[in-house]
């Protein structure tokens, strides 16, 4: 799966898709390699059972709310932009 499909399908910003998947490369269940210039998300064979205590706490601040929201607001009017009125 590419970084682009991750953005698509979960509908956050590249920046939320990182943050999101840095615990599971941090637990050894993801590995990021590239292919031809995009960014390709692999899963990995964990070596022994992880357990969700074991994996950090994503961060959560109404900052990073507001920055996801600003993000959004960004990508509507993005997408505004190449639409014929």
């Amino acid at each position: 799966m590419t970084m682009g499909q991750v953005v698509t399908a979960l509908e956050i910003s590249r920046r939320g898709v990182y943050a999101l998947l840095a615990p599971l490369e941090d637990a050894g269940l993801i590995v990021r390699r590239s292919l031809g210039g995009k960014v390709t998300l692999n899963t990995c064979e964990p070596e022994h059972e992880v357990e969700a205590a074991q994996l950090p706490p994503l961060p959560s601040s109404p900052a990073l709310y507001e920055f996801n929201a600003a993000m959004d607001a960004v990508d509507q009017l993005l997408s505004r932009q190449g639409k014929p009125s």
